[in-house]
């Protein structure tokens, strides 16, 4: 299965790709926030940044404080997976 042989190398080169998975989170938590506030101020464009910017900073947080890395593999997909959906979503309005 792909999800188990992904979190095998996960865990292999947690260092590597713990760091990687920063940077990467953090340029798709960047373009979402653009996006963002391409659209104006209002209030769901304010909840939208809010959960993209909980979002990173939560895996960031998790990844520093070397929580389980299963828990940090799951939060980085599910950073990245709702950010593009926020992305998809704010271009298409």
């Amino acid at each position: 299965m792909l999800y188990t042989r992904l979190l095998n190398q996960f865990k292999e080169g947690y260092l590597g790709y713990g760091t990687l998975g920063l940077l990467l989170q953090s340029c798709v938590g960047g373009v979402t926030a653009m996006f963002i506030l391409k659209q104006g101020g209002g209030d769901i464009q304010k909840i939208e940044l809010f959960l993209t910017t909980a979002l990173c900073m939560t895996y960031n947080a998790s990844f520093f404080a070397n929580f389980n890395k299963k828990f940090i593999f799951n939060l980085l997909l599910f950073s990245i997976g709702i950010n593009c959906l926020l992305i998809i979503f704010s271009s298409l309005i």
